[in-house]
């Protein structure tokens, strides 16, 4: 049987989750515990879906009397970012200025596409011979069309999105323009320019208060690398 647990004070939670993921300041540890899972989690009456960073459901657990939710969940619910650092072991939850972003886009899920869509790579080359690592890039038109437009559900909790706009170095004496236009709740933020002689282009753009975020790459084959989300 399911237990039922509405959280009227939700802060109260989160405090927990917080203190449970950062006890260990210096490292890690592990010991045995016993948990009991069946538990609903309501936010207004409304049953929570959580889950985790690819999508897959996760359950709330009680020990010891107290309920556990996972913090990317508890982050989802209450609208904020969560943010892992391994190098001191912590969890931030909602705002964070570090040394990388909240996400990077191609791990962001999308709320919907047009064109022919988004390919992601781990690496690309410039048309320096530079590496760039978390890339996007359009399809060949051989493939079936040359330009995508991907928008994203991001609710006003990123600040800005950074990158570099780049022309694929296989294909760097290709002759025509190829353009980056950023969208903020469907106004144009960014436009930016690569074709054959051009210099890669790093990028920040504001996204303060933004709700839905639009990203267009016009052409085959531009590229963005290190692009991604800060809070």
């Amino acid at each position: 049987m399911k237990r039922k647990i509405i959280l009227p004070f939700l802060a109260g939670i989160i405090a927990t989750i917080l203190i449970f993921a950062t006890a260990a300041s210096t490292g890690l540890v592990s010991k045995m515990i016993q948990v009991f899972y069946g538990v609903d989690i309501y936010i207004d009456d409304k049953l929570l879906d959580a889950k985790d960073v690819n999508g897959n459901p996760v359950e709330a657990f009680i020990y010891n009397g107290t309920t556990y939710l996972p913090i990317r969940a508890v982050g989802e619910a209450v609208g904020k970012t969560v943010q892992w650092e391994g190098k001191n072991n912590s969890a931030y939850l909602g705002k964070h200025t570090g040394d990388k972003p909240a996400v990077w886009l191609k791990d962001l899920d999308y709320f919907y596409e047009t064109g022919s869509g988004f390919r992601f790579s781990d690496t690309l080359q410039d048309n320096l011979g530079n590496t760039h690592n978390n890339c996007i890039s359009t399809y060949s038109s051989t493939l079936g069309g040359d330009d995508a437009t991907y928008h994203y559900i991001i609710n006003g909790q990123y600040t800005k999105l950074t990158g570099c706009f780049f022309l694929n170095y296989k294909n760097r004496s290709y002759n025509a323009d190829y353009k980056l236009k950023i969208y903020g709740d469907d106004v144009l933020l960014y436009e930016a320019v690569v074709g054959s002689g051009i210099m890669p282009i790093d990028f920040s753009v504001d996204l303060r208060g933004v709700l839905k975020l639009s990203v267009h790459i016009d052409g085959y084959p531009a590229a963005l690398g290190e692009c991604g989300l800060w809070t």
